[in-house]
């Protein structure tokens, strides 16, 4: 079987094109392809793994995206906020907004984080520690 057929078996196969469609576009008997399916089984993973790679990249940059985007937006109400009137609201209101920021900055806080061993060591003089747990306690 000629080389350039067994490339484009290897794409279709990857794009995960059944046997039959792959037999109609190739010209190729499916037990045939079946075959070729055996001896090119490591080919096709790995030009699997390649378009998973690259949709994973592209979700990566795409997810960045909208995170710099998001954050673009909450930066421009962050300054709204800031110019805005607090003084019209009543007590009562001011309270509810006063804790659920406070509750907000204690959720960002309490996020246990752990470090390796070594990265923290500066500040806690203490190296025989395989990790460090840094918390924030109330």
């Amino acid at each position: 079987m000629e080389q350039d057929k067994k490339d484009k078996f290897i794409e279709l196969r990857a794009q995960g094109l059944s046997f039959d469609a792959i037999s109609k576009q190739l010209s190729i008997s499916k037990p045939t392809l079946i075959k070729l399916a055996r001896e090119l089984s490591d080919e096709v993973d790995w030009l699997k793994f390649m378009h998973m790679e690259t949709l994973a990249e592209q979700y990566k940059m795409m997810r960045a995206a909208r995170l710099e985007r998001l954050g673009a937006v909450l930066q421009r109400v962050e300054v709204a906020l800031d110019q805005a009137d607090y003084s019209r609201m009543t007590p009562d209101r001011l309270t509810e907004l006063w804790l659920r920021l406070k509750d907000k900055m204690r959720d960002e806080l309490d996020h246990e984080y752990i470090a390796e061993r070594g990265v923290l060591s500066d500040l806690a003089h203490r190296d025989n520690i395989d990790d460090f747990k840094i918390g924030v306690l109330d």
